[in-house]
């Protein structure tokens, strides 16, 4: 299983962007995509968000993992094998860790094998399957999160994700040098699961003197709502009338105006100057009323 390898940015590679050199990169919409190569059980899937979730990558490994089990009668392969970016910030962190620890230990898996690419590294597989969506982002218009998610290989939608961070975060240890190691094993032992670690493929492993996990958390972990507070609704409403009459695809506008009204928590407490936004607002309130 390669997972995740992320694309970041996307709409700001979008062509008909890229014909304004007044237009601020920091204006526009940031979107995100995650995609996971699980070989032997369904191939490339790709999963696109606008930086609204926390705890993204522990998610996106369980519905990779539910959709094998799916595939096979509800039942797992004895070992799983993840490669996944050396980026700390989504991957190499405390809480993945923990969560492939806590795989083993409640016997999802008698093994988790969890290995980190060399920084700078971009001749894997994935990279290859992330090329192929950069190319036809060059010669094919994205204009709204639909039409991006339609370009894509087997695109899956996130409607909701687990709170795995703050479930586990009062059962792991505290730990040093994490980001160091380029492989690390969890294998369970005599009803103990054993974590090893090493660096480079011919290094000899080491066991760690301790576990990641101090504890068991027990019941499951909440369901968290996306969070669009980071998005200036204002800033990019204005980018969407600036643009309006060079969107080829009839709907692209009204698609915007709905996609900035849902992401408004809420809209009494959103004041907003953008004509288009406001036009919005006013119509959806009209709509309720009636």
């Amino acid at each position: 299983m390669n997972l995740p390898k992320n694309m970041n940015d996307v709409g700001s590679t979008s062509p008909i962007i890229e014909l304004f050199g007044s237009i601020n990169g920091a204006d526009l919409l940031k979107t995100h995509i995650t995609g996971v190569i699980n070989h032997g059980h369904g191939g490339f899937h790709t999963y696109v968000d606008v930086n609204e979730y926390p705890n993204l990558t522990i998610n996106i490994i369980l519905k990779t993992l539910k959709r094998t089990a799916q595939m096979h009668e509800n039942t797992l392969p004895p070992v799983c094998y993840i490669q996944a970016d050396n980026c700390a910030r989504e991957n190499k962190n405390r809480y993945v860790l923990a969560f492939c620890e806590l795989l083993v230990a409640e016997k999802i898996f008698n093994e988790v094998h969890l290995s980190f690419l060399y920084v700078g590294n971009t001749h894997e597989d994935v990279d290859a399957a992330f090329s192929k969506i950069s190319e036809k982002l060059r010669t094919t218009d994205a204009e709204t999160l639909d039409g991006l998610i339609a370009l894509l290989p087997k695109p899956e939608e996130i409607l909701h994700m687990f709170d795995v961070k703050n479930w586990l975060a009062p059962h792991i240890a505290d730990i040093e040098k994490h980001l160091e190691p380029l492989h690390i094993k969890f294998v369970k032992k005599n009803e103990e699961v054993q974590v090893f670690f090493k660096g480079q493929n011919i290094d000899p492993g080491c066991e760690l003197n301790g576990n990641i996990l101090t504890s068991i958390p027990n019941g499951q972990p909440t369901t968290i709502k996306p969070d669009h507070s980071h998005i200036n609704i204002e800033r990019q409403s204005k980018q969407i009338e600036c643009l309006h009459s060079l969107f080829r695809k009839p709907g692209t506008v009204s698609k915007w105006e709905r996609f900035f009204y849902s992401s408004a928590n809420n809209w009494k407490n959103f004041r907003s100057k953008s004509t288009l936004v406001s036009r919005l607002f006013t119509k959806a309130v009209t709509e309720c009323q009636l």
